[in-house]
């Protein structure tokens, strides 16, 4: 049977939030905690800015274009500085797999 939360808005719950779960009320709101509650109960919630930044590294890889970097920086909230380093690495690693590729023909 599946929990039901319902009677959390019977309460003040809110006031009673602290550290994550606070954090995720305030961002997500009270709907989206009660379902992390019973859904997910009980596990520790961390969430790594890892799969962002690789979903930046691709918006470059397929955006980037000779002197559009200050405007891809401005959209993805990051500095001109890493828009051409993830550029530089991506030329960098096509040019690898050319040359493996060209060695093993």
């Amino acid at each position: 049977m599946k929990k039901n939360l319902d009677w959390l808005d019977e309460i003040d719950f809110r006031s009673l939030l602290t550290g994550d779960m606070k954090l995720i009320a305030d961002q997500c709101g009270m709907d989206v905690l009660k379902r992390l509650l019973v859904g997910v109960p009980k596990i520790h919630v961390y969430v790594s800015e890892k799969p962002l930044v690789e979903a930046q590294k691709r918006y470059i890889e397929k955006h980037y274009r000779q002197g559009n970097a200050k405007e891809i920086a401005a959209k993805l909230g990051v500095s001109e500085r890493f828009v051409f380093k993830t550029h530089r690495e991506i030329l960098r690693h096509r040019h690898k797999k050319i040359k493996e590729k060209s060695l093993f023909e």
